[in-house]
C-alpha cells in the first residue's frame, strides 16, 4: 500500500471512529486512536477493495453495523459509475444523527481502494 493510501484510509478510520464515539456521547467525543487503529486493522484485513467487489460490500457491512450498533440510521444510495473500464455497481453509505440546529455537517471519503 502506498503512503497516500495509507494516509487516506487514516483520515478515513479517524473521521469513523469520531463519528460511532459522537453516537454515544452528550457533549463533544474524545478521539479514541485504539479505536481507529482496530477499524484500520479490520478494514485492512480485508484485503483490496476495488469498486464492485466483495471485499467491498464486506468492508460496507461491516462500517455499517458498527455505525448502526452506535445509533446511527443508515441507508445506502446504489447507482451505476461510468467507469473507462465498463459501467460499475457502486453504492454511497449515508450516515444520519439528528441534530438540534437545521444545520447540516456533510463528512465524506471513499471505503473502496485503487489497484
Amino acid at each position: 500500500m502506498v503512503a497516500a493510501d495509507r494516509r487516506r484510509l487514516f483520515l478515513l478510520a479517524a473521521l469513523f471512529s469520531a463519528a460511532l464515539g459522537a453516537a454515544g456521547a452528550a457533549g463533544p467525543a474524545a478521539f479514541d486512536g485504539t479505536r481507529a487503529l482496530r477499524d484500520i486493522e479490520r478494514l485492512v484485513a480485508i484485503g483490496p477493495r476495488p469498486p464492485g467487489s466483495a471485499a467491498l460490500a464486506r468492508a460496507r457491512a461491516y462500517f455499517e453495523g458498527e455505525l448502526r450498533a452506535a445509533g446511527w440510521r443508515v441507508r445506502e444510495q446504489p447507482f451505476t459509475a461510468q467507469t473507462p473500464n465498463g459501467p460499475i455497481r457502486m453504492v454511497n453509505v449515508i450516515a444520519e444523527w439528528p441534530g438540534r440546529r437545521a444545520e447540516v455537517l456533510a463528512v465524506a471519503g471513499h471505503y473502496d481502494t485503487k489497484v
